[in-house]
């Protein structure tokens, strides 16, 4: 099963930044004998604060969001797609207990592999996973920087970050968006309401569609998204 998951074809023609798309890294996820597929149901969790770190995943299918809680509030720092590693800050600082939370946004096919085993995925991957990793840290630290942001700003961020690479699409209930963007499902549903009144989007239920992602992006020029 874990081949399967980590065949190239998992990763679409326009998704360059994934990382399954180097057979050096395919080879080597399939040669880890202790790698193990993982399936998560809608709303599961992955990784806890406060639980022990034991190792580092690869998405396959789905979506993930890392977040922690704060006075509070929940503040969302990251979003995993097909492609991606998933390892949490703690990972990287020589933790050993998760100081966030992972929780799949959708149902999720993700590759699990011990801790012990990144050192050898890295000399396998040469450059790439590092850029991978690195490109992960520049996303945090902007996300960090819209915390302070308006709520509108929030919301467009992680709309841009949520939809899919090959398509203007996606399907989200708006508590769950709510919960990402860190306000409240009224608020979240006047704020669609006037970006689909102002023609950047538009909202058949559960369902967004972005005409132009570009022009929805303009909401926040002092963010590189790309």
């Amino acid at each position: 099963m874990i081949e399967a998951c980590i065949d190239a074809e998992n990763c679409g023609d326009e998704e360059s930044d994934c990382i399954l798309k180097q057979k050096s890294i395919r080879d080597a996820l399939s040669r880890f004998d202790a790698g193990k597929m993982m399936n998560y149901k809608q709303g599961q969790i992955v990784f806890e604060t406060g639980k022990k770190i034991i190792g580092f995943y690869v998405m396959c299918e789905g979506v993930v969001k890392e977040f922690y809680r704060k006075n509070g509030e929940t503040i969302t720092l990251r979003v995993f797609k097909r492609g991606d590693l998933l390892t949490g800050d703690a990972f990287f600082r020589e933790k050993d207990w998760h100081k966030t939370t992972a929780k799949a946004i959708y149902s999720s096919r993700i590759v699990f592999l011990p801790r012990e085993v990144f050192p050898g995925l890295m000399r396998a991957a040469g450059s790439t996973v590092g850029k991978k990793l690195a490109e992960n840290m520049k996303r945090l630290r902007r996300r960090l920087s819209l915390v302070s942001c308006s709520v509108l700003e929030n919301i467009v961020f992680w709309l841009i970050r949520l939809l899919p690479e090959f398509n203007n699409t996606l399907s989200i209930s708006n508590k769950e968006l709510a919960r990402i963007a860190g306000c409240s499902p009224v608020t979240m549903s006047r704020k669609l309401g006037k970006l689909a009144g102002d023609g950047l989007i538009k909202k058949n239920g559960q369902e967004i569609f972005v005409p132009e992602k570009e022009q929805l992006q303009e909401i926040i020029p002092s963010v590189e998204l790309v």
